[in-house]
């Protein structure tokens, strides 16, 4: 996944559900910018950009333990809960909302 993510975007939605253990490795390849596959002994460079998705509020995924504090500050944080597409909510269909607040 993060192989096919070089030189472009990788999107992960529903970050407060990823384990909390997979977490730290997940932090470790964006701070280091490299990778280990899997039965490899050598590192792998790679530079993507990273969009993450939640429905849950941030900062009560921290307190419960479903997401760690330091992956959530180490990058920028941007709340799109008062996008124009909530305010435009009645012109588009149910699926349409999920996949413009899911990518806007």
């Amino acid at each position: 996944m993060i192989s096919s993510a070089d030189g472009g975007s990788l999107l992960l939605d529903e970050i407060g559900e990823m384990p909390i253990e997979v977490q730290p490795k997940l932090l470790r390849v964006l701070q280091d910018r490299r990778y280990r596959r899997i039965g490899s002994d050598r590192e792998v460079e790679v530079d993507f950009r990273l969009i993450c998705s939640t429905n849950r509020n941030p900062s009560e995924a921290i307190e419960g333990g479903h997401l760690r504090e330091d992956l959530f500050l180490s990058h920028q944080y941007r709340n799109d809960r008062g996008s124009a597409v909530a305010r435009t909510s009645g012109r588009y269909s149910t699926t349409q909302r999920s996949f413009f607040e899911t990518l806007c």
